[in-house]
């Protein structure tokens, strides 16, 4: 990925960031589901390293089964 892909990407996570911090998070009205998919987004920008790569692999697909699984539950 280029630097400006990158720049592009950094800015789009920011304003996601930004829009989703507009409610507090004690409220009934905050989105957990996006406040967890977007810090998974942030963890794929911040990691470049193959072997990071793996970890978050690992980390980010027992998260997504967890998720998946709870979903399943309510």
């Amino acid at each position: 990925m280029n630097l400006e892909e990158r720049q592009r990407q950094k800015a789009q996570l920011d304003w996601r960031w930004k829009k989703l911090n507009r409610v507090p998070m004690m409220s009934k009205e905050f989105d957990w589901l996006e406040w967890e998919l977007l810090t998974d987004d942030y963890a794929d920008w911040h990691c470049e390293r193959p072997s990071m790569q793996g970890v978050l692999t690992r980390i980010l697909k027992k998260r997504r089964e967890k998720r998946e699984t709870a979903n399943g539950n309510l």
